[in-house]
């Protein structure tokens, strides 16, 4: 599953999430470079600072969250 946190301090995040795994990607504009987060069960497992190549798929999920066409993610209450 995919999901769009929001914008905080120009910085846009967006998560893929599976289970106790989670990858965090995260830029800002213009978003050359995203800094990918991939956790597990909490703790970091690995990090890295990648181009953000136009046609891919972190590309076209940034550019729509920059583009305001992303609703920020709300964790359902239990």
């Amino acid at each position: 599953m995919v999901r769009y946190y929001r914008e905080k301090d120009g910085a846009h995040s967006i998560a893929m999430v599976k289970g106790a795994a989670r990858n965090t990607y995260t830029c800002k504009e213009p978003c050359d470079f995203v800094k990918s987060k991939v956790t597990y069960n909490g703790q970091v497992v690995q990090s890295e600072t990648m181009r953000n190549t136009e046609g891919s798929m972190i590309w076209a999920m940034m550019s729509d969250a920059m583009n305001g066409e992303l609703k920020p993610y709300k964790a359902r209450k239990q």
